[in-house]
């Protein structure tokens, strides 16, 4: 394997981006020579550093230079600089064209943020003219001006999944406990349902606030660094966000069984068939609506859209699947 990948970010906690890295590393470890680089050291050891040594990816923290990253690259012939989020692609594209190497970039999110971030969102959406870019949905890659392909988020698929159409758990949310999430709405949803349990994995600016103002139903467990040891015990997941693009929490519930409901948001129509593998709701009052329907499923139903989820999964949005268009992008043949 003689071709060498660098998966470049700037992350301090474990997120949709920091998954999907984590599931391409996995991937490209199969075929080529691959690193994944920090920009810099956040907190004592990062979530992803430990995960990724379990999967014996080598990874590498810089000291948040321009210069050592720049050493870096000088000194590996024939790099391919895939870059993960605003920051890290501004500073992969200008490396790259000062050092000639092959960059990518992928646009990960659907919300552009506010002030400063939407600032470098659109330098990022603007400069994309000098890389090549990978967005994870159609709507994210029409902001791109640079050309793009559109490659869906994916997965590595569990293996020994038991699935049941019994209630195993909570009814979930799992996500930043920020306002573009709008877990405001989930908290409504469990004050709808005070003789279901609901739970939240997560953490945020409005935690506090919402954690004070919950019904006994709802169950705070904070930030983890893998969702794989949860997704057993829940139930539902539900998305309620005001914007998303592609999210990897979906397809991680999915993937162990878990079905979803959502609202419209990004490409999640795509993947979600009404009905059939979890629900699309167009508004609040039908978030409600569906999932009393969920409730009142018999047994075989459930199970039976349990079933439905992993296939999709499976059958579409297995990591595996992404390799011929990845090598195509990077240049490997």
């Amino acid at each position: 394997m003689s071709h060498q990948v660098i998966l470049f970010l700037d992350s301090s906690s474990i997120g949709g981006i920091e998954s999907h890295v984590r599931t391409l590393a996995t991937l490209l470890n199969k075929h080529c020579q691959i690193k994944v680089v920090l920009w810099q050291q956040y907190q004592a050891e990062h979530p992803l550093l430990q995960q990724l040594a379990v999967l014996k990816v080598q990874t590498e923290v810089l000291d948040g230079s321009i210069g050592k990253f720049a050493a870096l690259l000088s000194n590996t012939p024939g790099v391919v600089l895939h870059c993960h989020g605003y920051k890290a692609n501004l500073i992969g594209r200008l490396l790259a064209v000062i050092y000639r190497v092959r960059c990518v970039c992928t646009f990960h999110n659907g919300d552009r943020g506010l002030g400063r971030v939407r600032f470098y969102t659109w330098l990022d959406e603007i400069t994309s003219i000098v890389s090549r870019n990978i967005a994870v949905s159609k709507q994210i890659a029409e902001r791109i001006k640079g050309p793009s392909l559109v490659m869906a988020n994916r997965v590595e698929l569990p293996a020994d999944v038991a699935l049941s159409g019994c209630r195993m758990g909570p009814v979930a949310f799992v996500g930043r406990i920020e306002q573009v999430k709008r877990p405001d709405r989930f908290c409504t949803l469990a004050k709808q349902f005070p003789a279901q349990q609901f739970a939240i994995w997560g953490d945020g600016s409005l935690r506090r606030q919402l954690d004070i103002q919950s019904s006994t139903n709802l169950n705070w467990h904070g930030a983890v660094g893998s969702m794989s040891y949860y997704w057993p015990e829940i139930d539902l997941l539900v998305i309620c966000s005001e914007q998303e693009g592609f999210p990897m929490v979906a397809l991680e519930a999915m993937a162990a069984g878990v079905p979803v409901l959502a609202l419209p948001l990004g490409d999640l129509p795509t993947l979600i068939k009404h009905g059939v593998n979890g629900f699309i709701a167009d508004n609040e009052v039908q978030l409600q609506h569906y999932l009393s329907v969920w409730f009142s499923l018999k047994s075989a139903e459930r199970l039976q859209m349990r079933q439905n989820a992993r296939k999709c999964v499976a059958q579409h949005y297995d990591a595996e699947l992404a390799w011929p268009q990845l090598a195509e992008i990077y240049g490997i043949s």
